[in-house]
């Protein structure tokens, strides 16, 4: 097919003039890009995206630029493209829960590497192996609306007068400006929301009702599961919390007959995570020890042990149990 050819073809589908045939070639056409072998692995790439997104070399092409591209450079290797009404016959049969028409420009990362996007607004994705996003066709209009299938890290440019929505499944994660994580394995019943930086609110779709329910607020080092059976949402603390503060030293990390108390109130301001000490006798405790180069919750457990407590996760928080001192 010429360039002249496929123009006309997609001017067609945009007008909705399209036969049937003319939608199955362009299906045809979009299918014969995917026979891609892929391996990636987005959590490598999310604790350093940046270098990522470098050898991705993808620059700041909008993805609603590239209906030419598309077809001169051989359909543009893994970027994979619905239009209009192709798009709501197949993706809609992915999730019959939300009602929301599903029409706009998808792209589903096949290649052998996590692939970085950039949408109309400036926000960037990345996307996991065989993660595909929809940009919906009102995109910035009243809100600025994405449907996600598989896993993707968002850093999501501020505007707080057009929120940022993403959809997976019945879910909703709304943003305003932040960075975050989505990730949904294609055999699990749970879908993760992980926070990096921001605030997002995360919530699921009520059709009987236009009010938001069964939500909860995250921030960073924070995550909502949800589990897409019993369509419940649990508030927990990521795998491996991230240093949330600036300009952190390795004095910060490194104590000598220091209240534990003081210690505890620093680890929140460092992670962001609420400590709660349930023995008030805990506060009398003092710790000595080099903290560097552990996770938050091997410096835990180093320091419990040492006087004698544990902690737990429960929910969002951390709660020390122990005797304390006297």
């Amino acid at each position: 097919m010429t360039n002249k050819e496929f123009d006309s073809l997609s001017e067609k589908f945009i007008q909705g003039k399209c036969s049937k045939e003319d939608i199955m070639l362009l299906q045809q056409l979009s299918e014969d890009n995917l026979k891609f072998s892929d391996e990636s692995n987005l959590e490598n790439g999310l604790n350093s995206q940046e270098i990522v997104w470098d050898q991705l070399d993808l620059g700041k092409k909008s993805i609603l630029q590239v209906k030419k591209y598309w077809l001169v450079s051989g359909l543009a290797a893994s970027i994979f493209i619905f239009f209009g009404l192709l798009v709501g016959w197949n993706f809609n049969k992915q999730d019959e829960l939300v009602t929301v028409p599903r029409i706009g420009v998808e792209t589903k990362n096949n290649a052998n590497s996590l692939q970085k996007i950039t949408l109309p607004d400036g926000s960037h994705v990345l996307l996991g192996k065989n993660a595909h996003i929809l940009v919906a066709e009102n995109f910035g209009v009243k809100t600025r609306t994405v449907y996600l299938t598989g896993e993707a890290f968002f850093t999501v440019t501020k505007n707080e007068k057009i929120p940022f929505l993403v959809h997976v499944d019945n879910l909703i994660t709304e943003v305003i400006g932040t960075s975050f994580k989505i990730s949904k394995p294609s055999l699990d019943k749970m879908i993760e929301v992980s926070v990096k930086t921001g605030k997002v609110s995360v919530y699921t779709h009520d059709q009987k009702s236009s009010n938001k329910s069964n939500g909860v607020i995250i921030t960073p080092n924070q995550k909502a599961i949800f589990n897409t059976v019993s369509k419940t949402i649990n508030e927990s603390i990521v795998d491996t919390p991230l240093i949330i503060l600036q300009n952190i030293k390795k004095s910060d990390f490194a104590f000598d007959d220091a209240n534990v108390n003081v210690i505890f109130n620093r680890m929140q301001q460092i992670y962001g995570i609420e400590i709660i000490k349930v023995n008030s006798n805990i506060n009398q405790c003092v710790f000595t020890g080099d903290l560097n180069g552990l996770d938050m919750f091997k410096q835990l457990e180093f320091i419990c042990s040492s006087i004698n407590a544990n902690y737990e996760v429960r929910g969002s928080s951390i709660f020390i149990n122990g005797e304390g001192c006297k």
